[in-house]
């Protein structure tokens, strides 16, 4: 294997890692030394090694990865294409907020954290290109808008992700779930409601890359979501027919 090959290998064996265990910050930062010296001089690993440790980070629920992370891109701030700094920056912010949230006063938390607003200024500094850093970016900050309760506002950068990637299952897969706080306000349109949600996540599952960007969890909540609408579709319609 060249060295690319090499470096592919290694990220793969890093994140599934992480996928299937819990790994200690000492553990992890001896992995990122032994990369960083191991790859110094390749490109690829420069420009790509952080978003892989934001992810890592994420899993494993690191404060402290993921402040390393920030540091790090701040150092490349001048060497990395501005799209991907500012996605990467802020996907590291937004795993970091999501668990500064405190489980006992998790209301509380959430309005006073900081944390997230400052992911969304650089969510939004995000610009459409050949990359779906766009897409990313739009995408987490629809969730922090509903997150925040603001589901109308969040439905409407999903759409605008959609609309600009039409099979960007995140996206696809986030508005149906948003549109369920509308079947509690609007029980008249519940049916049509869930319909569509049910059609959203029919197509944010065939999205190839839907594991790739938002995990597995993601796939299996869209999944778990889907079925359920399919069965209560099901029960109505036994009802209906007796």
């Amino acid at each position: 294997m060249n060295q690319l090959d090499n470096l592919k290998y290694d990220y793969i064996q890093l994140a599934n890692s992480s996928d299937t265990q819990a790994l200690s910050d000492e553990y992890l930062f001896k992995a990122v030394s032994i990369l960083d010296e191991k790859y110094k001089n390749l490109k690829e690993h420069h420009e790509l090694f952080e978003g892989l440790l934001s992810n890592i980070g994420s899993d494993q629920k690191s404060i402290a990865l993921l402040n390393y992370v920030l540091k790090r891109l701040k150092k490349k701030k001048d060497s990395l294409e501005k799209n991907k700094y500012y996605y990467d920056f802020g996907n590291t912010l937004f795993s970091k907020a999501a668990i500064e949230l405190n489980g006992d006063n998790y209301l509380n938390s959430l309005i006073e954290s900081k944390t997230y607003q400052e992911a969304k200024r650089y969510f939004l500094l995000v610009k459409k290109d050949h990359s779906t850093h766009f897409e990313r970016a739009l995408t987490n900050l629809a969730i922090t808008y509903e997150l925040y309760g603001r589901n109308y506002e969040a439905i409407s950068i999903f759409d605008k992700v959609i609309k600009s990637n039409p099979k960007f299952g995140m996206a696809l897969g986030g508005k149906a779930i948003s549109l369920e706080y509308y079947t509690q306000l609007a029980p008249q349109q519940s049916l049509l409601l869930l319909n569509i949600s049910y059609n959203l996540l029919k197509e944010a599952l065939k999205d190839e890359n839907l594991r790739d960007i938002g995990g597995d969890s993601s796939f299996t909540l869209y999944e778990k979501k889907r079925i359920a609408i399919e069965r209560s579709e099901e029960h109505t319609s036994e009802l209906q027919s007796h």
